[in-house]
């Protein structure tokens, strides 16, 4: 016949649970950094590239305008009364039957007519 196994005190199985606990826990805590450390940088650079890509996204807009602006002015060049147009204010021409005149701004005001100011 077996003999029956006897129970182990308080004080008998205390550090040895203790121990285990202990080592588990630290296991754990280790299992849980690593898995920080891994999701963190990747993490990381996601939100940096996501910034980058709204700054991007903003600035390839503005070259689309730009860019639409800049062919509305070419498709507008290919135009005669454009050209026309752009010939007569940016560079003063003329055809050669007709006079170009120049109409100067009036003269500045002399501001000395305050010289009785403030009464």
């Amino acid at each position: 016949m077996k003999r029956p196994r006897r129970r182990a005190t308080a004080g008998e199985r205390g550090p040895r649970r203790r121990g285990n606990r202990f080592a588990v826990l630290v296991m754990v805590g280790v299992a849980v950094l690593i898995s920080i450390a891994t999701v963190a940088v990747p993490a990381r650079a996601w939100w940096q590239t996501r910034g980058e890509a709204s700054e991007l996204r903003s600035e390839l807009n503005t070259l689309q305008a730009d860019n639409a602006d800049l062919e509305a002015r070419r498709n507008a060049l290919g135009t005669t009364l454009e050209i026309e147009r752009r010939a007569r204010a940016e560079y003063d021409l003329v055809y050669p039957d007709e006079e170009a005149y120049a109409v100067l701004p009036p003269p500045e005001r002399d501001a000395t007519w305050f010289h009785a100011w403030p009464f």
